[in-house]
């Protein structure tokens, strides 16, 4: 289950930018309780709430534009 969860969060960075929190709150209304402290820190440094931003900004880690357009996803890419 743990794993599973982590590939589902992973998931996240190839969602549309402005779908990133929504689909997160999906993920985690049916998280198992166990799961909770990941999903606070994966909240806090990579999806934000409300009432904060988050340390990693979404625009920083989501490749869902790149995926589309075909451009490279790591940021050091050599050709």
């Amino acid at each position: 289950m743990f794993a599973m969860y982590i590939k589902i969060l992973s998931s996240l960075a190839f969602v549309p930018l402005r779908d990133v929190k929504k689909r997160f709150e999906q993920v985690v209304a049916v998280q198992h309780l166990e799961l909770q402290p990941l999903a606070i820190y994966f909240e806090r440094s990579y999806v934000g709430s409300s009432a904060t931003e988050p340390i990693f900004p979404i625009s920083f880690w989501d490749v869902y534009d790149r995926e589309r357009e075909g451009t490279p996803r790591p940021s050091n890419f050599v050709k």
